[in-house]
Protein backbone atom coordinates (compact mmCIF):
# COMPACT_ATOMS: atom_id res chain seq x y z
CA UNK A 1 0.00 0.00 0.00
CA UNK A 2 1.08 3.24 -1.01
CA UNK A 3 1.91 5.66 1.98
CA UNK A 4 0.33 9.05 1.01
CA UNK A 5 1.76 12.28 3.05
CA UNK A 6 -0.31 15.50 3.90
CA UNK A 7 2.97 17.19 4.32
CA UNK A 8 3.44 20.01 1.51
CA UNK A 9 5.68 18.81 -1.70
CA UNK A 10 9.60 19.52 -1.54
CA UNK A 11 11.16 22.41 -3.92
CA UNK A 12 12.71 20.18 -5.53
CA UNK A 13 9.81 18.37 -6.75
CA UNK A 14 8.13 21.72 -8.04
CA UNK A 15 11.39 22.81 -9.58
CA UNK A 16 12.24 19.95 -11.43
CA UNK A 17 9.99 20.67 -14.26
CA UNK A 18 10.34 24.57 -14.70
CA UNK A 19 12.83 25.36 -17.53
CA UNK A 20 16.22 26.37 -16.42
CA UNK A 21 16.50 29.29 -19.59
CA UNK A 22 13.43 30.79 -21.26
CA UNK A 23 13.70 30.06 -25.25
CA UNK A 24 13.05 32.48 -28.41
CA UNK A 25 11.28 29.78 -31.09
CA UNK A 26 11.94 32.05 -33.42
CA UNK A 27 15.74 32.35 -32.73
CA UNK A 28 16.01 29.05 -32.36
CA UNK A 29 18.44 29.68 -29.17
CA UNK A 30 17.77 29.95 -25.41
CA UNK A 31 17.43 33.44 -23.97
CA UNK A 32 18.33 34.29 -20.73
CA UNK A 33 15.29 35.84 -18.80
CA UNK A 34 16.39 40.08 -19.26
CA UNK A 35 15.99 39.24 -23.03
CA UNK A 36 12.86 37.44 -22.79
CA UNK A 37 11.46 40.09 -20.86
CA UNK A 38 12.76 42.65 -23.35
CA UNK A 39 11.23 40.90 -26.33
CA UNK A 40 7.98 40.98 -24.22
CA UNK A 41 8.07 44.60 -23.32
CA UNK A 42 8.85 45.63 -27.17
CA UNK A 43 5.67 43.02 -28.34
CA UNK A 44 3.37 45.20 -25.47
CA UNK A 45 4.89 48.42 -26.67
CA UNK A 46 4.54 48.05 -30.57
CA UNK A 47 0.65 46.87 -29.75
CA UNK A 48 0.32 49.66 -27.31
CA UNK A 49 1.50 52.31 -30.41
CA UNK A 50 -0.49 50.59 -33.18
CA UNK A 51 -3.86 50.76 -31.19
CA UNK A 52 -2.81 54.53 -30.87
CA UNK A 53 -2.05 54.84 -34.09
CA UNK A 54 -5.37 53.27 -34.72
CA UNK A 55 -7.10 55.36 -32.46
CA UNK A 56 -5.90 58.65 -33.78
CA UNK A 57 -7.23 57.76 -36.87
CA UNK A 58 -10.61 56.48 -36.15
CA UNK A 59 -10.18 53.08 -36.99
CA UNK A 60 -11.36 50.46 -35.23
CA UNK A 61 -8.89 48.23 -33.71
CA UNK A 62 -8.73 44.06 -35.68
CA UNK A 63 -10.48 41.97 -32.87
CA UNK A 64 -13.61 44.90 -33.46
CA UNK A 65 -13.14 44.58 -37.12
CA UNK A 66 -13.25 40.90 -36.98
CA UNK A 67 -15.99 40.68 -34.57
CA UNK A 68 -18.51 43.18 -36.08
CA UNK A 69 -17.98 41.17 -39.23
CA UNK A 70 -18.88 37.79 -38.01
CA UNK A 71 -21.71 39.44 -36.46
CA UNK A 72 -23.24 41.58 -39.11
CA UNK A 73 -22.28 39.19 -42.05
CA UNK A 74 -25.14 38.06 -43.89
CA UNK A 75 -26.87 34.92 -43.27
CA UNK A 76 -26.66 32.29 -45.56
CA UNK A 77 -30.60 32.54 -46.78
CA UNK A 78 -29.91 36.14 -47.83
CA UNK A 79 -26.45 35.31 -49.81
CA UNK A 80 -28.60 32.33 -51.77
CA UNK A 81 -31.72 34.94 -52.42
CA UNK A 82 -29.81 37.63 -54.08
CA UNK A 83 -27.71 35.15 -56.08
CA UNK A 84 -31.20 33.46 -57.69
Amino acid sequence: MARTSTSPRRRSDVTRHLPLQATAPYLNAPTSYASASGIALCTWLATVLLANALRHANRPGPAETLLRRLTYRPSRKQILSVQQ
